[in-house]
């Protein structure tokens, strides 16, 4: 019952679903197609049976300037500079993300939570009361309406009005938020 691998492709085939294989093929892109030649027989017969498929591999092939043998291969790998990946300002943006927060943490006033801002990311300081977002970032400085995400418009109704919930419920609070807080103590 538990099969370890299944050919969608070759399903597809012994099906005579070719319309559906010529979907999925448009999907893929030129490189994608050699690969797919090279995974076996079934594979290969059908992208040479679609036209465009096959025509996709060729114009590949010659492009680059390969012809499939393992000497121009290895010609073309050993042409190629090498790039080592840059894996510090990955972490130092995440670690000047977290300081950002953490320093506008500490100005966040009592009823008050931090949110990302909607339009940079940075740490915007989120009032309940008021359902209005302040981004701290002096570049972006965006006011939102966390109701419905647009500009704050003050004591106006929503525009969208989307995001409203129904008189009877009341939604649940944020976390790290005073109600919150005063729920956890009540327990």
């Amino acid at each position: 019952m538990g099969l370890h691998h299944v050919d969608v492709l070759q399903a597809l085939l012994k099906k005579d679903m070719k319309h559906i294989l010529t979907k999925i093929l448009r999907l893929l892109g030129d490189d994608d197609l050699v690969n797919c030649k090279k995974v076996s027989k079934t594979w290969r017969r059908i992208i040479c049976s679609d036209h465009r498929a096959e025509k996709g591999a060729k114009r590949l092939n010659r492009g680059s300037g390969i012809a499939g043998s393992w000497g121009s291969f290895t010609r073309h790998l050993a042409s190629t500079p090498i790039q080592k990946p840059c894996r510090q300002s990955q972490s130092t943006s995440k670690k000047t993300r977290f300081r950002e927060f953490q320093e506008a943490a500490s100005t966040v006033k009592h009823h008050e939570a931090l949110k990302p801002c909607r339009r940079c990311g940075s740490p915007a300081r989120f009032d309940p009361d008021l359902c209005r977002a302040d981004c701290s970032r002096l570049s972006c400085g965006f006011v939102c309406c966390t109701q419905c995400q647009a500009e704050y418009h003050g004591s106006s109704s929503c525009r969208l009005g989307l995001f409203r919930t129904p008189r009877g419920s009341k939604a649940a609070p944020l976390v790290s938020s005073a109600q919150s807080k005063r729920n956890v103590k009540r327990l």
